[in-house]
Formats: C-alpha cells, sequence, structure tokens
C-alpha cells in the first residue's frame, strides 16, 4: 500500500472471510470430485452461487485496492507468476485437476490491465464507472456459452468462429475440450475488477464513511492480507490432511 494512505480495514476483514468460504467450498470440491465421496451440500444451490459470490468478491476488492498500490505492474507480474507456478504445478500433481485460467490468472492479468488503462480510466468519474461496468458486466455474462447478455432469458449469439481458436480462453471463448478446475475469463469478470477500482477512489481519498477503516476482527485481517499464500498452500494441505483421515478411518 502506498505510504500516506489510510488503510482500510473493512476489505481484509472481508476478504479474509472470502479466504475461509474458499477453503471451505474447495474441501468439499475435493471430498467430492477427488476422493468420490457424496456430500450433498456440495451440489446445493446456495453452495454454487457462495462461490461465484466469494469470487466476485475478491475480484472487487482487488479493483479497489489497485488504488493504494505502488506498482500495478509488479503486483500483477508477481500475481501471474504465482498462477504460472499454479498450472505447473496442478499439471505435474494432479492433470486432472488442471488450471489454465483460474482466480489467480485472472487478478493479476486484471492488475496488468489496469496499470495499462489507468490514464483512461481515470478520466471517468467513479459514479458513471460504476454504472458502466455493472452494464458491460451484465452484456458480457453469457459470453462463456456463446452469446451476450443472460443464456435463456434475453440473448445475442456471437460468431462461434470465436469458440474455434484455442488461445482465446483467457477472454471467454473457450474451444471444444477445453477444461481448467477453477476458470474466471476476463469477459465479464474484468468488468467487476474495474468497478472495484472506481469505488477505491473514494476509499484511498478517506471520503468513505468512517466505520470503513477500522478493523473488526485480528484473525480475519490476518487471513485476509495473507490470501494469496493461504490460496497456494490450502489446496495440497487439504489433500494431504484427507488422504491421512481416509487412511485412518479405513
Amino acid at each position: 500500500m502506498k505510504e500516506g494512505f489510510r488503510r482500510v480495514g473493512i476489505l481484509d476483514d472481508i476478504r479474509g472471510l472470502c479466504v475461509v468460504l474458499m477453503v471451505g467450498y474447495h474441501a468439499l470440491y475435493d471430498l467430492v470430485d477427488i476422493f468420490g465421496l457424496d456430500v450433498p451440500m456440495f451440489r446445493w444451490g446456495v453452495t454454487s452461487f457462495a462461490r461465484t459470490l466469494v469470487a466476485a468478491t475478491f475480484m472487487f476488492i482487488a479493483g479497489i485496492t489497485c488504488r493504494f498500490s505502488r506498482s500495478n505492474w509488479k503486483r500483477g507480474g508477481l500475481t501471474l507468476l504465482a498462477a504460472l507456478a499454479l498450472t505447473v504445478g496442478t499439471l505435474l500433481v494432479m492433470p486432472s485437476q488442471q488450471i489454465w485460467f483460474g482466480i489467480l490468472h485472472f487478478m493479476g492479468s486484471a492488475m496488468l490491465l489496469f496499470a495499462l488503462l489507468d490514464p483512461l480510466l481515470s478520466r471517468v468519474s467513479t459514479g458513471l464507472g460504476v454504472g458502466l461496468c455493472a452494464g458491460l458486466f451484465l452484456l458480457f455474462y453469457g459470453v462463456e456459452w456463446g452469446v451476450l447478455g443472460f443464456p435463456g432469458l434475453w440473448e445475442i449469439a456471437l460468431p462461434q468462429r470465436l469458440y474455434t481458436i484455442g488461445w482465446l480462453f483467457p477472454l471467454g471463448f473457450c474451444a471444444p475440450g477445453f477444461f481448467s478446475a477453477d476458470y474466471y475469463p476476463l469477459l465479464p469478470w474484468i468488468f467487476v475488477f474495474l468497478a472495484g477500482s472506481y469505488v477505491g477512489i473514494p476509499l484511498r481519498d478517506s471520503r468513505a464513511p468512517s466505520w470503513c477503516y477500522p478493523t473488526r476482527s485480528r484473525a480475519l485481517t490476518w487471513v485476509g492480507r495473507h490470501a494469496i499464500l493461504i490460496y497456494l498452500l490450502h489446496q495440497p494441505i487439504l489433500f494431504v490432511c484427507f488422504q491421512l483421515l481416509i487412511r485412518l478411518v479405513g
């Protein structure tokens, strides 16, 4: 965080809570998809919704904190390196769970895009910026499924040619056979990130309500400040713990 800016404690608390929920979801995922156990809770609609909400919250907060960063180029580059290590690790250790463009890949790419576009983005007012991002998110929501808009509600079919070009998967255009165990393409999620970057302006300038700034939970704050490290380590730890538990029970 840049010197001279007041730390927004509630962001650490919310991010810490999201990390806890993420670990819980991945524990369910591992039990069902890797160890083949029947866990009904994993199939609940509310579980899937919570997963998406947590991921979107991570993106939104990452967008906010871009306004506090000393260098989004460096931050984005380091995040992409961590994402690359994750891809290599999944390919070598567990190919069935390979990750090609997960949330870390998204975050790193979004940070670099923000660093590149910041002079242009800063010309747009906060309210207008958030509104435009919300509209564009709704417009591009269905890209992964081949349409603009919301599949089944209102939609415009996109050219299928876009979905035959293998290297366009970071944008949401998935070629047949593409698989990534964790997948958050730039379209539409970049607009959640950029909406956060606009909300970050009043927070950075201490123009937000006073309750945003103090922290409320030391534990959640610690977790929130170490989110990337926990993200990289929690799956191997969960896997080992479940292996040991299954051997003990079995």
